[in-house]
């Protein structure tokens, strides 16, 4: 049976996908990133996902394990929240459903992190979901969740470290041979300051 890991390819998502590996080995556990582009936002979303996607891809590589990549268009009219937080965990409710092989799921999380109300309720809907669907799939406590930010980075291997990303606003990429290298964080979005002050 598989565990899957909600994955972004930030620090918590790699921390706790690398705790899974280490507990469940990595032909039992599952990267599952979803990406949502908003079509009121689509040239920023796209390059923020195409930078997380690549940052994924070389990640599961490196450590050799499956990544699953659901790419869903989101139509929104003027919200003042971001619905894409709901969108990944409702996503990844219907993987669960969909994929008999799976038994547990999770998503990281560290000690220092805002925990919203909106986790609470996702996680009461996920289990209903379960039960309803007669599916034996339990949600798991983020598996790193005594650790701050940067004590999770710490147990990030220093091959992987480079390819974490965390910005909202990339600004470019660099190449070599017409092939992307690296993306290129802006240093100024909210994603960017809160990775410098707990982890640097």
């Amino acid at each position: 049976m598989k565990t899957v890991v909600a994955f972004s390819a930030g620090t918590d998502s790699v921390a706790a996908l690398i705790d899974s590996i280490n507990k469940y080995g990595k032909e039992n556990v599952i990267a599952y990133m979803i990406v949502v582009i908003s079509k009121d936002d689509a040239p920023r979303t796209f390059r923020m996902h195409e930078a997380q996607q690549f940052s994924a891809e070389n990640i599961c590589e490196i450590l050799g394990v499956e990544l699953v990549v659901d790419k869903q268009i989101l139509v929104t009219k003027g919200h003042t929240v971001h619905p894409d937080m709901y969108q990944w965990a409702h996503s990844l409710i219907m993987y669960c459903i969909a994929n008999k092989d799976v038994s547990a799921a999770l998503y990281g999380q560290s000690s220092d992190d805002t925990y919203h109300e909106h986790a609470y309720l996702w996680r009461e809907i996920f289990e209903k979901c379960m039960k309803a669907q007669k599916r034996n799939v339990s949600i798991e406590v983020p598996p790193l969740l005594h650790l701050s930010k940067k004590q999770a980075y710490d147990t990030i291997p220093e091959s992987i470290k480079k390819y974490i990303w965390t910005c909202a606003r990339p600004i470019g990429f660099t190449k070599e041979k017409d092939k992307i290298t690296e993306y290129i964080p802006c240093n100024k979005c909210s994603k960017c300051l809160e990775f410098k002050s707990k982890v640097y």
